[in-house]
């Protein structure tokens, strides 16, 4: 059995820039299906699988996004001591009214404004360095300009870029950990 070892609270982000208002956002809470096997990082894509625990990447064709507010290498999720009651993960969903920004997306795509996130993994890329790549997104491009793959599922839309931060629009934010800024959004793949 892997042992995790235990993240800051700045290695992996998922926060909300904007339209944070309390019960406006729409978020889940819910089991990890398996904290040593299929781990994922604050900041994840996620999704329910079919006993309703939360797994890396999209599950099905139709599964609604989810962006983790844990990673399952955090305290409060493995941890049972106390008062803490371990096991528990929250995530914004992909109707959430916010604007957010992650650490876990492909580097080395090129982002800009309305640019759509799709689920890394469904490409066959692996992700670097032994990272959960299921738990990634990373921008595709419509075929020939056009519409999006039937087979995609687009988990967000990119909000705004940083173009001064270099030629990919990724931003700098706090502890100088590379992010991108997007909109959560559900569109479900067609076919």
């Amino acid at each position: 059995m892997a042992i995790l070892t235990p993240g800051q609270n700045f290695d992996h982000l998922c926060d909300p820039i904007s339209g944070y208002r309390g019960m406006h956002d729409l978020q889940i809470h819910g089991s990890p299906a398996d904290l040593v096997n299929l781990p994922f990082f604050k900041g994840g894509l996620l999704s329910l699988n079919a006993s309703n625990q939360l797994t890396p990447g999209l599950s099905s064709l139709r599964a609604m996004p989810l962006f983790a507010l844990n990673g399952t290498n955090e305290f409060d999720v493995v941890s049972d001591e106390g008062n803490i009651s371990g096991g528990t993960v929250g995530a914004y969903t992909g109707m959430s009214s916010v604007e957010l920004v992650t650490t876990e997306f492909d580097p080395t795509a090129t982002y800009a404004p309305n640019s759509l996130l799709v689920d890394y993994l469904n490409h066959g890329w692996s992700a670097p360095d032994g990272l959960p790549a299921k738990a990634w997104v990373t921008v595709v491009a419509p075929a020939g300009g056009g519409e999006v793959p039937v087979g995609e599922n687009i988990a967000g839309v990119v909000s705004q870029v940083n173009l001064a931060s270099g030629a990919q629009g990724i931003n700098v934010e706090v502890y100088n950990q590379p992010v991108i800024r997007f909109w959560p959004v559900y569109c479900p793949a067609r076919a």
